[in-house]
């Protein structure tokens, strides 16, 4: 048992030094430090809070909220610092998604030290 905690330690250690954790780390940082995109974050939040109220009680989101929501995406992708940090996060779960695809292929069996039987890249 300690082997596979282990691994699992080493395969922690791994992503946290990984290139793509350092990149969102980064890129949080600098979207965190830039006025606007904290600005347009907190719009984000409370639009987020304004919205599940409305629908816990029953209600379906209006047109209003509907353009609301539009409108506040449109400011999130349009500024650099939040579209570098969903683009950073975006590559990190990428990792993660195929780390947690190589560990269950390795469990099922399809995955070997030959490559993989289910033919993913990640194997090979």
């Amino acid at each position: 048992m300690s082997t596979i905690i282990d691994k699992a330690k080493d395969l922690g250690a791994a992503i946290a030094s990984s290139e793509e954790l350092a990149k969102l780390r980064n890129a949080e940082l600098e979207m965190n430090n830039d006025g606007d995109a904290t600005n347009i974050i907190a719009e984000f939040q409370q639009a987020q809070q304004e919205f599940q109220q409305w629908q816990a009680t029953g209600n379906d989101l209006t047109d209003e909220h509907k353009d609301k929501a539009k409108a506040i995406e449109e400011k999130m992708t349009g500024n650099s610092k939040i579209s570098a940090y969903m683009e950073a996060q975006r590559e990190f779960e990428q990792l993660l998604y195929e780390i947690n695809n190589i560990i269950s292929l390795s469990i099922s069996g399809q995955c070997g030290d030959g490559g993989c039987s289910a033919g993913c890249s990640s194997c090979n």
